[in-house]
């Protein structure tokens, strides 16, 4: 990538931080999902399936 001036430097930063701010949200989409499942399976729930009825305690 080439800069000629100024207004291009601030293009191609914007450029970047957009794109990282993309790939960060997707990775933290994935890991979100991921979690989600795991806390799920470790509550007893079926992948896929609904929560276990709550025990009166």
């Amino acid at each position: 990538m080439r800069v000629a001036d100024i207004g291009g430097c601030f293009k191609a930063a914007q450029e970047l931080i957009d794109t990282a701010a993309e790939d960060a949200k997707q990775v933290a989409e994935e890991i979100d999902t991921k979690e989600t499942e795991e806390l799920r399976a470790a509550l007893g729930a079926v992948q896929g399936g609904r929560m276990p009825a709550a025990r009166p305690g």
